[in-house]
Formats: structure tokens, C-alpha cells, sequence
């Protein structure tokens, strides 16, 4: 058996925050994949169903430039395990994996001489182009979706107007790889640095624990971050 992938390339518009929008249901055979190619936005915002025939089979490959989880139920990737490479952006405020059926669906962001992975929860209005914070979230109480920060991977965090903050809510394990270049990436997004207000903040959850610890964080310069763990 040899999977099939739905190969998606989506440019990058100029004065479009968001270049495409899918909002129908991805569905296909067990083990077909689903790839998102080009520089542009692409936006899904539905359950979809495809994927999950093994764990390296039907993935869901962001293979350029940014994917956005907007879906409000189901799992946006299918059954499938999730694969971002350098250079390229996983977001959202929807849901990866999760579903009963899906137990190989994976998380896994690993970068490469390009650049880094970059996993960047919040999503992107599709008309002013503006950050807006909000939850990504991998797995359910269903099905564990574990997740992984290989080598040149980064989760990039915004920080915005009134308190809020992207964060990563995972079911089931977060692993760091180990001596390998990860980091933590804190902006401000919609006002100036000076303006965020000390605080705590959770930016990533995981019900399952977290293994390992990125290498550095990069944060605005006069911020002081303080790791708390509970």
C-alpha cells in the first residue's frame, strides 16, 4: 500500500493575512496524508477524517509555510500523526488528534538547515492580519497525542493586549529533546514590551509530563522570565 497525500499549495498573497481557507471536510482512504506546500496561510476549520492507517503512514506534513488548526470540534488532522519541518509554522486555537480511533496521531515539529520548526498557538484574523492568543491543543481525553520538540524545534509564544496568551494544552506526553538546539520564543504582540505586565503565565500543558527542557528562551529585551513548574 502506498498512501496518497492531498498536496495543498497555498502562496503567499500580499495584503493577505490569510491565503486560503478550508472549511469543508478533508475525508480519504485509511493512511492518506495530507501536505501543505508553498509560502502562504492556510486555514482549516473543520473535523476532518483522514489518515491513521500507522504511525508513518497518512500523515498531515507542513512542508511550507504556516497551517492553522481553527477547527471547533473533531480533530482538524484527521487520525493522522503531524509533521513540521524548518522553516515552516503550526497554529491555531483548534484541536490536533484526540480522536477514539487514532492512536498513531503524533505531534512532532523538527527543523532543519532552513530553520527551525515552529509551533505558534493564537490564530491570525483573517482581516486585519492580527495575532489573536488563544489555546492549541493535541490530543483529548479520548486519545493522547504525544508530542515532541526534536532538534531546531521552537514553540513561539504571544503575549497580548489584556492578559492574554497563547499556550500548547497537550494529553499525554511533551518529550525535548535532549542537548539539541530547542528555545522557547516570548514577543509582544500588539503593544510595546514594556507594557506586558509581570505575571504567570501557562504556555504549555501536558497531562502525561513534560521530559527534558528547552536549551534557551528569547524574550523582548528588559523582560525577566522566571521558570515555574507545579
Amino acid at each position: 500500500y502506498s498512501p496518497r497525500y492531498t498536496r495543498f499549495f497555498v502562496e503567499d498573497i500580499e495584503g493577505v493575512p490569510v491565503d486560503f481557507v478550508l472549511s469543508g471536510n478533508v475525508t480519504g482512504s485509511d493512511g492518506d496524508g495530507f501536505d501543505k506546500r508553498d509560502s502562504g496561510v492556510m486555514k482549516l476549520t473543520s473535523s476532518n477524517t483522514y489518515g491513521g492507517k500507522s504511525a508513518t503512514e497518512g500523515m498531515t506534513r507542513v512542508h511550507g509555510g504556516t497551517l492553522l488548526l481553527d477547527n471547533t470540534e473533531g480533530s482538524a488532522t484527521g487520525k493522522s500523526r503531524v509533521e513540521v519541518t524548518g522553516g515552516n509554522v503550526l497554529g491555531g486555537i483548534g484541536r490536533t488528534g484526540g480522536l477514539a480511533d487514532s492512536p498513531n496521531a503524533t505531534l512532532n515539529l523538527t527543523g532543519n538547515d532552513t530553520g527551525y520548526a515552529v509551533l505558534h498557538p493564537g490564530t491570525i484574523n483573517e482581516t486585519t492580519g492580527a495575532h489573536l492568543a488563544g489555546t492549541l491543543t493535541a490530543g483529548s481525553v479520548d486519545q493522547s497525542c504525544a508530542t515532541a520538540f526534536n532538534n531546531r524545534s521552537e514553540l513561539k509564544i504571544s503575549v497580548c493586549d489584556k492578559g492574554l496568551v497563547d499556550c500548547l494544552s497537550v494529553y499525554g506526553k511533551v518529550t525535548i529533546a535532549a542537548d539539541a538546539d530547542t528555545k522557547i520564543t516570548l514577543v509582544a504582540d500588539g503593544l510595546e514590551p514594556s507594557q506586558v505586565k509581570g505575571g504567570t503565565y501557562t504556555i504549555l500543558s501536558a497531562t502525561e509530563g513534560i521530559e527534558g527542557e528547552f536549551a534557551a528562551v528569547d524574550a523582548p529585551k528588559g523582560w525577566r522570565v522566571n521558570k515555574v513548574t507545579e
